[in-house]
């Protein structure tokens, strides 16, 4: 599931992946998907603008992995894992992570927030880092209303790296 969304300055943008199961998830056919503008196709599904698939690797138990913009600034000590366009959105995008064509998380809801982000104003998906509460399930329905602080998320100022790439939870 999505742990962490960072939406920050320029191309410092990066997502969390969490697994919070108890056994290892083998991340070949795990997909992230990016909707520009939140934009759903005529068919109701997502049009993916970038799509990442990591082709190797596990995430054990309690771990987790941070997919950084291909552009993310160096010597911010992010952990990134992977480089990806994907990690390219501002706020006003749709990001889906599937596996096997099964939706297991999304951000956003399929539409284009006339605000430029879904949530308030204090906490929102625009210029913020939004990390997950422990215990929040992923959120499968991506066509449903989005609002951050009802699926578990909470804000922090966007330059906040601080534990992104640990998602430490009791």
């Amino acid at each position: 599931m999505f742990s962490e969304y960072l939406e920050g300055e320029a191309n410092n943008k990066a997502l969390e992946l969490y697994n919070p199961t108890s056994s290892p998830i083998t991340l070949r056919g795990y997909t992230i998907q990016l909707s520009s503008n939140g934009v759903l196709a005529a068919d109701g599904g997502i049009t993916a603008t970038l799509t990442f698939q990591s082709d190797a690797g596990a995430l054990a138990p309690g771990a987790a992995i941070v997919v950084c913009n291909a552009s993310f600034a160096t010597g911010t000590g992010v952990p990134c894992a992977f480089f990806s366009g994907v990690a390219a959105f501002n706020g006003d995008d749709t990001i889906v992570l599937e596996s096997g064509g099964t939706v297991l998380d999304s951000i956003g809801d399929g539409t284009r927030p006339d605000s430029g982000y879904w949530g308030d104003a204090s906490n929102n998906t625009l210029n913020h880092d939004l990390r997950r509460a422990c215990g929040a399930a992923g959120r499968v329905d991506v066509f449903t209303p989005f609002d951050p602080a009802s699926a578990g998320w909470s804000a922090f100022v966007d330059t906040d790296f601080s534990d992104l790439g640990t998602h430490v939870c009791p």
